[in-house]
């Protein structure tokens, strides 16, 4: 299965040209403008469905493909980042020629307002991590940091919340009716339950994750680069960014005892159909209680433990604690075959966001982020401290969960999957799937360092 999965993913590396459609607010919807030429040297996640570049996609893939090649995982950022635009912005889903155009929606304009989660950044600080990487790529390193520079400062003005050191999602759409929750494509997390009435003043505490994340990463680039004149304004960012107090006082509910988006939030929505004259049914959103301003505690899954994930909390902090001790309860994340991607107890938990569209981060299990869980645990388990134990043994039972079950299904069907079912194992969505669900070779390894 390991060699099955990592075999795909290096052999789907593919080299595009062409035009990126890119919309714009003085354009009809259903037109948009040529943004390129582009060139692109990327993964793909998966060959007969996906085969184009997806951004925050092939940073899980070179998490992988760097432990065999670092140099050609280089080549790849590189080439990512040359369709960087003037501000920082670089295209989140890249179709540019004949044979991606036949397996793209017919109007997937992207749209250069919106933005991905940073996972290059996230590979580089991996990259860095090994010295022998650090001495034998230092001057490759060196000339991507322009680029990395100017997406890591559109990414912090463009996502600015509305309080000091806050983050927010844009993208989402506060005017629909037609959906359950409005979606949040560019987190990656699709359909991941947020506030349900969008608007200027929400903040996501997954961003808020991402640019602690970041500003560490990128601090430690421009040491390595010195760049001098950039270092204080780093320096500062990461201190606000990695700030727990700031971090607790914005997105932590003593209540709900948990990390939370907070925004307009209504807690009873719900699709309901109306019988049009035709005869036929208009499915539409009802809101049942007046939303307020709020933190979105009726739902708990990946989002919520992301300051776990991404390892911003010391290793005796009682938050953790209750992370941890919320980790292995079965009416929330843990299943006999990984975490799934909301809590069985949130009001979200399997549903539809439209009456065709089908819960997609609502229940399913995604390897991406199960990776993710198993790092940090893998992380917290070698730290002396009142965790120790307990993140060792989450460490052994989630490993042998996901790659029993990803084994299982693959002795069973041939395929490695987009995603698996929490309540039987089951793959599910596309196949085969060996883009980030291919790091099952990693955590058979673990190798995440």
């Amino acid at each position: 299965m390991g060699r099955y999965g990592f075999a795909n993913m290096i052999g789907s590396v593919s080299y595009w040209t062409g035009y990126c459609q890119v919309g714009s607010p003085c354009l009809p919807y259903n037109q948009a403008i040529n943004y390129g030429p582009l060139t692109l040297y990327s993964g793909i996640p998966s060959r007969p469905y996906y085969p184009r570049g997806f951004l925050w996609d092939e940073g899980f893939h070179n998490l992988l493909m760097r432990k065999f090649r670092p140099e050609l995982s280089l080549d790849i950022v590189a080439s990512w980042l040359d369709m960087i635009d003037s501000e920082g912005w670089i295209p989140r889903e890249v179709v540019l020629d004949s044979e991606a155009h036949r397996r793209a929606p017919p109007l997937l304009f992207e749209d250069s307002t919106v933005a991905n989660p940073p996972m290059f950044i996230y590979l580089v600080g991996k990259l860095m991590e090994d010295s022998a990487i650090v001495s034998a790529q230092k001057d490759r390193l060196i000339r991507i940091f322009p680029k990395l520079k100017l997406l890591y400062t559109w990414l912090k003005d463009i996502q600015k919340g509305p309080k000091e050191g806050s983050c927010q999602w844009q993208g989402r759409n506060g005017t629909t009716d037609l959906e359950l929750n409005p979606g949040t494509t560019p987190s990656g997390l699709d359909d991941y339950p947020r506030a349900s009435h969008p608007d200027s003043q929400e903040y996501h505490v997954d961003m808020r994750c991402w640019m602690a994340m970041s500003s560490t990463v990128m601090l430690k680039l421009a040491k390595l680069a010195n760049a001098t004149d950039w270092i204080p304004i780093i320096q500062s960012d990461q201190i606000l960014f990695n700030n727990l107090t700031d971090l607790d006082q914005l997105h932590w509910s003593d209540s709900a005892k948990g990390y939370f988006d907070y925004g307009l939030h209504s807690y009873e929505v719900a699709i309901v159909g109306e019988k049009q004259p035709d005869g036929s049914v208009k499915y539409r959103r009802e809101v049942f209680s007046k939303p307020e301003y709020r933190f979105v505690d009726d739902v708990y899954g990946y989002v919520n433990i992301f300051p776990f994930l991404l390892k911003l909390l010391p290793a005796n902090s009682t938050k953790l604690q209750l992370i941890l001790s919320r980790l292995d309860d079965t009416q929330e994340m843990w299943t006999p075959f990984g975490l799934r991607s909301v809590s069985k107890r949130s009001r979200y938990y399997d549903a539809y966001n439209t009456d065709t569209a089908a819960p997609y981060w609502r229940g399913p299990i995604w390897i991406n982020m199960n990776y993710l869980a198993l790092e940090a645990l893998q992380h917290y388990s070698t730290i002396d401290g009142p965790l120790k134990i307990l993140a060792k043994n989450l460490y052994d039972s989630l490993k042998l969960n996901v790659v029993t079950n990803l084994s299982n299904q693959y002795n069973s069907t041939g395929f490695i999957w987009e995603h698996y079912d929490d309540k039987t194992g089951a793959g599910a969505g596309t196949r085969p799937f060996t883009g980030w669900s291919a790091l099952v070779l990693a955590i058979m390894g673990d190798a995440y360092n």
